[in-house]
């Protein structure tokens, strides 16, 4: 039953992931390592659900009325993100550039919240990312999880065969990258794959890292001197949500 449960949920997550352009069976088989026969019975099933809806035989299939009704219900880390999004927004705009915050869940790098006012065409075609260890929000958010943790998903990614920053040789190796993070509180590195700067710092409630805010820009255009002035106001812009999110109680 989960296994069944598991492939419904990838067909789902695959098409919704490229909507509001359509995904053809084929095309949705191919990403899932699914035989046509179970990829097209599963399609049927959200289609007379209300999930998807069929576009053409041709162009195939995209997010119906029932997923955007349930997207639209769903409230989750309300708190977080109605104080967050204001300062996000207002940062990426001012700068030209490409800010996001992002939980991690398991294994998972989570996107909450994302906007782009620079001039890269930069879309999410996932509901997760499998990155911790090659994106600048991914480090510092394994950076301030359990050391059991960071153990179990630095072995993990390994025999996924995931992708690594390249000076990240040994588990020691990515222990020294965390304990610098956590003690200059931000992680910054020229891409190696994409040819973007990128940077991230925790977000905290209370003291506690919640979730990572992170910017990205084109390495080439992003001079010594906007670097710093970038790295300045992501720290200003964390601050400031970690501050809305966080409270003091006191009996006077």
């Amino acid at each position: 039953m989960i296994k069944v449960l598991g492939k419904i949920f990838e067909v789902l997550e695959t098409v919704i992931s490229e909507s509001p352009n359509p995904i053809t069976p084929m095309e949705i088989a191919g990403k899932l390592n699914m035989n046509r026969p179970t990829c097209s019975r599963i399609l049927k099933e959200l289609t007379d659900a209300g999930y998807l809806t069929r576009i053409s035989r041709q162009s195939g299939y995209a997010a119906g009325p029932r997923s955007f009704t349930f997207g639209g219900m769903v409230k989750y880390k309300s708190q977080l993100l109605e104080k967050a999004r204001p300062y996000i927004k207002d940062f990426a705009f001012q700068l030209s550039k490409s800010v996001l915050l992002c939980e991690r869940n398991g294994y998972e790098r989570y996107i909450l919240c994302h906007y782009n006012y620079s001039p890269l065409n930069i879309r999410l075609k996932q509901l997760s990312y499998h990155d911790l260890f090659e994106t600048a929000t991914g480090m510092v958010l394994t950076a301030y999880a359990p050391r059991d943790v960071q153990e179990n998903l630095y072995r993990r990614y390994r025999e996924d065969g995931a992708l690594f920053f390249p000076e990240l040789t040994s588990f020691d190796k990515v222990l020294e990258s965390f304990e610098q993070i956590k003690r200059e509180r931000i992680f910054i590195r020229d891409k190696f794959r994409t040819l973007q700067w990128i940077a991230a710092v925790p977000v905290c409630k209370n003291g506690i890292v919640t979730a990572a805010l992170g910017l990205s820009a084109p390495a080439a255009d992003a001079d010594q001197k906007e670097r710093v002035l970038m790295t300045k106001e992501l720290k200003k812009t964390a601050d400031m949500i970690s501050t809305e999110l966080s409270t003091i109680e006191t009996t006077g």
